[in-house]
């Protein structure tokens, strides 16, 4: 028989869970700097359970792109390449750095370092079916997601013969688990309670 007391404890514990949901979508901000200056295919990072890789690529074969090494230093983040002697995420040939995440996070804001008067950037960010621009020559430092704007993958470019810039930081959240896959999990876990209780 199914006490009444353990059934109310199990909802009680399912709408906390529910209300404790949200309060999951805590800021996490990735820092890209680095000291001594190098570079490399990739850097990956983890945050607060958040994993993350940096990859550097070109259009400099045309018709398709190329990748490339990206430079990290007490600025943050850039491309190089053959022949290139800019470490910056630059313009003379299109450049980017696409951020892949290991999971689905919404975005929040974006970084940007030894930036002048002649920079911009564009933005690109993949929601599971591939990249949507969300910025075209923007020149918000820090740039801003819109609310909502969640995704696993952020592509930064540079397309103008005058861009030179670094990338310095990243701030993203986990998306957290859906109200009704807590209100599922608290109700198995509440059903594992009651069964052993039963058999106790």
């Amino acid at each position: 028989m199914i006490n009444t007391t353990d059934m109310s404890r199990a909802a009680a514990l399912a709408t906390s869970l529910m209300f404790a949901a949200p309060a999951a979508m805590a800021a996490t901000t990735f820092d890209l700097t680095g000291s001594p200056a190098s570079q490399a295919s990739s850097f990956d990072y983890t945050v607060d359970g958040i994993g993350l890789e940096v990859t550097g690529f070109t259009d400099l074969v045309i018709g398709g792109i190329t990748p490339t090494d990206v430079t990290r230093d007490e600025t943050g983040l850039g491309v190089t390449r053959l022949l290139d002697s800019d470490p910056d995420l630059d313009g003379q040939v299109d450049e980017f750095l696409v951020f892949t995440f290991d999971q689905t996070v919404s975005l929040f804001t974006i970084l940007f370092d030894d930036v002048d008067s002649d920079d911009d950037w564009d933005l690109f960010v993949d929601t599971g079916s591939g990249f949507t621009q969300v910025a075209n020559d923007n020149t918000d430092n820090p740039f801003t997601f819109a609310l909502g704007t969640d995704g696993n993958r952020v592509s930064i470019g540079a397309d103008g013969r005058n861009d030179s810039f670094r990338v310095r930081e990243i701030t993203v959240a986990a998306v957290p688990l859906p109200a009704a896959g807590w209100l599922m999990l608290a109700g198995l876990g509440g059903i594992a309670a009651l069964r052993r209780r039963k058999k106790a």
